[in-house]
């Protein structure tokens, strides 16, 4: 290898860990969060305080919007908030941010180590596989969703990215299925209750996957790919069967996006380069760069392996990850794309094009690890320390004013407006300042907001006992957003109490002159039955299908499609996708 390689191929190594050492030392030096971190603080406190009262799985979050509540974890995926939730109660006496660092690293490790697997399925060598896993795991988009964001669930979906993909390769190479449909089946359904954006990311590149393997597999292989994503699918039931169900009740067209809200990578460098938001657009131009780099590469060694090897292993891996390049190219594109999102109706799950750069950093990784032609690392070398100084950029200056207007004050510590009911204002800022508004209200008071004569008995998450003593019939206002699932009945009788929602959203209903105890429940709807049910089906016939190829497999043994030079060379970890190009 020339000498220019070699110290290329160095400077690269030290990069990432620079960029590993830098961020590494975040958690500790990072004293405030991303500009969605408030509500990730808010939820944080919310879930397990919630989860105290034995409710498994929190919906209702009663103190958002001043009390008012918020339908939040009807439609959020709530997987971050279970794992967040055993670290609150471990460190009780530590504040929430700290925690929320204490999860983020956490969460960090464990993608590190998912994709060290990833990187050892394709035969990566020992040395290159940790340091593939380093760079996916402190990628610049990796410190922007943690950091300059502050998401808890789409820095979780980065624990399972890998672990999908490695299922799907599992499933294409060993004879024995088993341990390939249950990753894919266990990862894909965990992603799902992670991060939807992430996972529609990750499901249209695992689709090119199987599609670009349709003539290497046969039908019973493709049956089983389809089952683990059909089941790993119902595993989420418990969560996607009730977001169908509410989701007309909720303002979710704040989801949506317009032309102009969207952003593009090349409009994007334009704002870098005139010194607007350096770190969000810039780590995302920085990821751009680096795929389109990395595409013409795999496109050059496909073309090339497809003269000296075609129909071969490495030939084959290089033209998928090629493809896997070229769709994250087409989508992180908007003006190209946009028609293809307005068509599949999911304008509103993926907005931005920086959404794609999960899935660049997957493919930077494995890539960086796995391609060993001399002329291809030049400029994945090249590309890689411009990633890691980036990332190692926005480590050291967090604390500058580089990330998105940080000066601005947060306006409110609630929920965001597209959780709130249809009923409500649905003007956003009317929708918060409604609430400022009235959150030190009575929790009843008349239609002309004077507070009547209420105590409340007994309150829980999802159950509230009050009492009302009134003089005359009244229409009575509740401090509380109306929700079709929230039932009101009386205590003595037992009977349901006709409720309607106020014009400005708020639950009401008429009583008679008198006193009256009153029971105010958020109910189970057949949805969310439906679901838990669907998701603890799903368990069942994984497990239950995991054992019976087990059975069918236990006496064959693990074939796989590789060459003999390439088995041989398993242990001491030889790349899979070395070039055929006859190196200089």
């Amino acid at each position: 290898m020339p000498k220019y390689s070699t110290i290329l191929e160095r400077t690269a190594y030290a990069a990432i860990l620079l960029a590993a050492t830098l961020e590494f030392m975040s958690p500790f030096l990072i004293h405030y969060l991303g500009y969605d971190g408030f509500h990730a603080l808010m939820w944080i406190t919310a879930f397990p305080a919630i989860l105290s009262h034995g409710v498994w799985y929190p919906h209702w979050l009663n103190y958002a919007y001043g009390g008012l509540g918020s339908s939040t974890f009807y439609f959020y995926p709530p997987l971050a908030y279970f794992v967040i939730t055993p670290l609150q109660l471990f460190f009780s006496g530590m504040t929430d941010i700290t925690v929320f660092h204490i999860a983020g690293f956490a969460m960090t490790l464990a993608s590190l180590l998912s994709m060290r697997y990833l990187l050892r399925i394709v035969q990566a060598e020992r040395w290159l596989a940790w340091l593939g896993s380093l760079l996916y795991a402190y990628a610049p988009y990796h410190f922007d969703v943690l950091y300059v964001r502050s998401g808890p669930a789409e820095h979780l979906a980065f624990v399972w990215a890998p672990l999908v993909f490695a299922g799907l390769i599992l499933l294409l190479r060993d004879r024995n299925p088993t341990r390939g449909f249950i990753l894919l089946a266990v990862s894909w359904g965990l992603l799902l209750v992670s991060h939807v954006p992430a996972a529609v990311t990750i499901g249209i590149a695992a689709i090119v996957i199987t599609l670009a393997s349709i003539r290497r597999l046969t039908w019973p292989r493709f049956g089983i790919m389809t089952l683990a994503a059909v089941l790993g699918t119902a595993l989420a039931a418990f969560y996607f069967l009730p977001v169908a169900y509410f989701a007309p009740f909720a303002q979710l067209k704040y989801l949506r996006v317009t032309y102009d809200g969207l952003e593009d990578p090349l409009l994007g460098f334009l704002d870098v380069l005139h010194g607007r938001d350096l770190t969000v657009k810039g780590i995302a131009t920085a990821h751009y760069f680096t795929v389109l780099i990395m595409t013409v590469v795999l496109v050059r060694l496909w073309w090339n392996q497809r003269k000296t090897s075609p129909g071969g292993t490495k030939h084959f891996l290089v033209s998928v990850l090629a493809l896997m390049a070229i769709t994250d190219l087409f989508f992180q594109n908007v003006l190209i794309s946009r028609p293809v999102w307005d068509a599949l109706r999911l304008t509103q799950v993926v907005q931005f094009s920086w959404r794609w750069n999960l899935l660049a950093s997957v493919l930077a990784a494995v890539v960086f690890a796995t391609v060993r032609d001399q002329r291809s690392r030049v400029w994945i070398n090249l590309s890689v320390i411009g990633l890691a100084l980036i990332a190692s950029t926005a480590a050291i200056f967090h604390n500058f004013d580089v990330r998105v207007h940080p000066p601005l004050p947060q306006r409110t510590p609630f929920d965001p407006p597209e959780y709130a009911p249809v009923w409500a204002n649905p003007s956003k800022d009317s929708v918060v300042a409604f609430a400022l508004l009235h959150q030190d209200d009575a929790y009843a008071q008349d239609t002309s907001g004077r507070w009547l004569h209420e105590s409340i008995l007994a309150r829980r998450p999802n159950d509230v006992r009050f009492s009302l003593t009134l003089e005359k019939p009244t229409t009575v206002v509740l401090h509380h957003w109306y929700w079709p699932a929230w039932k009101i009945y009386d205590a003595a009788t037992g009977h349901e109490i006709p409720e309607r929602p106020r014009p400005d959203g708020r639950e009401s209903f008429l009583m008679p002159a008198g006193y009256h105890a009153l029971d105010y429940q958020l109910e189970t709807t057949d949805s969310e039955r439906a679901g838990a049910i669907l998701s603890l089906a799903a368990l069942v016939a994984i497990l239950m299908t995991a054992l019976l190829l087990g059975m069918l497999h236990r006496k064959k043994p693990i074939a796989t499609t590789r060459s003999p030079a390439e088995k041989a060379g398993t242990r001491s970890g030889p790349s899979i996708i070395k070039s055929s190009v006859t190196r200089s």
